[in-house]
């Protein structure tokens, strides 16, 4: 008797357990709460993939259409985002359109910039200025800067002045001519590098050239010309004097841009923090 109630017991839990597991976790309601959970803890790779199962489960829902863009843009899928509303945007209602459009330009701000500057904006739309400023900034076109900068009570001054900012120390940088920095090496050996602003690499360049140029020098005035240390120590010289000329051309290069990748980086993450 004991046994049967036992059996019975487990068979009761059993059709429990059933019942609970019979449930759809993956319908369309289950899938939409746990993309929004996934997206509000930042795991934006994952909501990802949950608002790609709601739109296909439900392909009118233009929230979660939405956030699916989003979700791809802060996981830095940009290509995803862009062609998430190419698909899209045709069949986007009107109220809804402009959310979107201003998402696909964020996603194409770091897709391909040069799209933000050919696309056209209605100037009477503040956000034409965020995104044609921090474009124009980043390319060769910020000698354009002037033209677009305004004063304007509605927008936001902080990111308004924070690429005002970057503007000022874009045209505030002092540019290393390349061309000079190989004359001066070739003048005196490691002063181009030290005219570039590498201090310890002009000097190294300078030690080297000259020790060696000096060994050369010792190995000629014991045996001439045809003494094997004024040979050995002769070439070395060169190579040492020949690589320091197109040392310093080439790290004028990289100087300057080094002094230009650390104003867009701070440009880019004013445009970033504006976007979010």
């Amino acid at each position: 008797m004991k046994n049967t109630i036992h059996i019975l017991k487990i068979l009761f839990l059993l059709l429990n357990f059933s019942n609970i597991y019979s449930q759809d976790i993956y319908d369309l309601s289950n899938s939409k709460k746990y993309a929004l959970f996934l997206y509000k803890t930042s795991e934006f790779k994952k909501a990802a993939i949950e608002f790609e199962r709601v739109c296909f489960l439900d392909s009118t829902d233009w929230d979660s259409k939405f956030l699916l863009m989003k979700s791809y843009r802060k996981n830095k899928n940009y290509y995803s985002a862009i062609n998430t509303y190419r698909k899209s945007n045709l069949l986007i209602p009107p109220k809804k359109l402009n959310n979107f459009k201003n998402e696909y330009f964020k996603s194409l701000f770091h897709y391909d910039i040069n799209k933000i500057l050919s696309d056209s904006f209605n100037e009477k739309d503040t956000n034409f200025y965020y995104f044609k400023m921090p474009a124009v900034l980043l390319t060769d076109k910020w000698k354009n800067f002037d033209n677009i900068y305004i004063t304007d009570s509605t927008l936001k001054e902080s990111i308004y002045n924070n690429y005002f900012s970057s503007y000022k120390e874009i045209k505030s940088i002092n540019y290393k001519k390349p061309f000079l920095a190989a004359i001066s090496s070739a003048i005196v050996p490691g002063t181009g590098k030290i005219y570039t602003g590498y201090y310890k690499d002009g000097i190294m360049a300078f030690l080297f050239t000259g020790l060696s140029a000096y060994q050369a020098y010792r190995g000629y005035k014991s045996k001439g010309i045809k003494s094997g240390i004024f040979l050995v120590y002769s070439g070395i010289t060169a190579g040492f004097y020949l690589g320091n000329i197109y040392g310093s051309y080439k790290s004028a290069i990289q100087k300057n841009k080094l002094s230009r990748k650390k104003i867009d980086k701070k440009t880019i993450e004013y445009f970033d923090n504006w976007a979010d």
